[in-house]
């Protein structure tokens, strides 16, 4: 038995209870916490449950809010770009190793930037398809998709 704790707010409650239920979560108990509600839900384990178990990370990607990853290579990108400029070491090898490695973290930084605006603008089509796909794996799950697609923090 797979368990999932979320704490959502009370307005996004409906929405989480219909998306969990596309992977094939049954809804245990939701606890009122202020204006925020806990759902707690729980999943027997199948066969298909790899594939709803991957289609539910998509999910879970698609709703992220902001591009840690594409931040992080930026921000490393920048030191070591400030070292390999500004700190002489004597070896001039290492000075343009450091500049070769800032320049394909800047690279990195920019694909996943474009790839998280890419998924920003076609968000809603996306989780239309996540949801189609685990309606083939689990079709007990093929309750109306959610109107509004919030994101979550997990």
């Amino acid at each position: 038995m797979l368990k999932q704790k979320i704490k959502v707010k009370i307005k996004d409650a409906e929405e989480i209870k219909n998306s969990y239920f596309h992977f094939g979560y049954q809804l245990v108990s939701e606890i009122p916490s202020g204006n925020k509600v806990i759902l707690n839900f729980q999943k027997m384990p199948t066969a298909s449950s790899k594939s709803l178990k991957k289609l539910e990370r998509q999910y879970k990607k698609v709703l992220k809010k902001f591009p840690l990853a594409a931040t992080i290579f930026l921000l490393v990108g920048l030191i070591f770009l400030f070292i390999g400029l500004f700190l002489n070491v004597g070896i001039q090898i290492i000075n343009i190793v450091l500049l070769v490695v800032a320049s394909l973290l800047f690279v990195d930084a920019v694909y996943l930037y474009i790839g998280f605006l890419l998924n920003f603008i076609y968000r809603k089509k996306t989780l239309a398809n996540i949801f189609k796909k685990a309606q083939k794996i689990y079709p007990e799950g093929s309750i109306q998709l959610p109107n509004n697609f919030n994101t979550i923090n997990n």
